[in-house]
Formats: structure tokens, C-alpha cells, sequence
């Protein structure tokens, strides 16, 4: 199962560095797909920890809003804060890594 966490947080490092750099040059259908991907993982880890009672999912929270940029960024808007959302995606990404190591 670590790999399993290894893998999502390496994904969660990409993600971030795509929204960090607002790269124009990656596929629009990759970006897509990624954001599908970070806002169901954001929102699943939102609503199972709301579930559980822990109303403090940061992590989850992270993972949404990088999956709204990436649907911004799918639809060319450019916002100043893309920088500060995927450095945080980035550190969140290698936190989870370490955590899973």
C-alpha cells in the first residue's frame, strides 16, 4: 500500500509543478485529466474525512484547488496566485512522499 501513496504523492509533485510553471505547452487533454483527477481525490478525501468527523483536511483541500487551477489554466486564464498554489501542491506532494517512505 505505501507504493500505492508514493505514486499519488509523485503525481501530486507534477501537478504542482504544472501549475507552478502555467505551462502552456502540456497537453490540454493531460491537464484535463489531471484535474478530473485532483478534484475527485480532493474532493473524495474532503468528504470521507467530513465523514469521520475531521473537519481540518488540508490536504484535501490542496488537491482541490490545485484541480480548479488546472481548469483554469485549461481554459488559458491566468491568475498571479498559480505560483504560491503550486508550490504548495509541490511541498504537500514530497510531504506525503516522505510519509510514505
Amino acid at each position: 500500500m505505501p507504493i500505492f501513496f508514493a505514486i499519488l504523492s509523485l503525481i501530486d509533485i507534477f501537478v504542482g509543478g504544472i501549475v507552478f510553471l502555467n505551462t502552456g505547452f502540456i497537453f490540454k487533454t493531460l491537464i484535463r485529466y489531471l484535474a478530473f483527477f485532483s478534484i475527485s481525490k480532493g474532493a473524495w478525501s474532503l468528504l470521507s474525512s467530513t465523514a469521520f468527523g475531521y473537519y481540518f483536511d488540508w490536504m484535501g483541500a490542496i488537491d482541490l484547488i490545485t484541480g480548479i487551477a488546472l481548469v483554469l489554466i485549461n481554459f488559458d486564464i491566468a491568475l498571479s496566485s498559480y505560483g504560491i498554489i503550486g508550490t504548495v501542491a509541490v511541498l504537500k506532494g514530497v510531504y506525503s512522499l516522505l510519509l510514505s517512505i
